[in-house]
């Protein structure tokens, strides 16, 4: 999978994702389900992303593994809503 097509998917999978909030606003309880707006899901893929590049116990043993990731990022950077 090229680093474009990995953002794609990265940021889609958070999108998925169901935000829930408590609360109608007319003081009522209930429960409303959003999906995950772009953004949002842009940030948790970069986070994502972050946490493979940063990752401590060194699974990333090859520069084009580094390589990849770096440009995964670019790519999610540059996504659109």
């Amino acid at each position: 999978m090229n680093p474009k097509e990995k953002a794609i998917e990265l940021v889609e999978k958070y999108k998925e994702l169901q935000i829930t909030t408590l609360g109608c606003g007319d003081g009522n309880p209930c429960i409303i389900k959003n999906t995950m707006i772009h953004n949002s899901a842009k940030q948790c893929a970069l986070i994502a992303v972050d946490e493979v590049l940063n990752n401590e116990y060194g699974s990333l043993d090859y520069a084009s593994d580094i390589a990849y990731w770096k440009q995964v990022k670019t790519e999610i950077e540059k996504l659109i809503k």
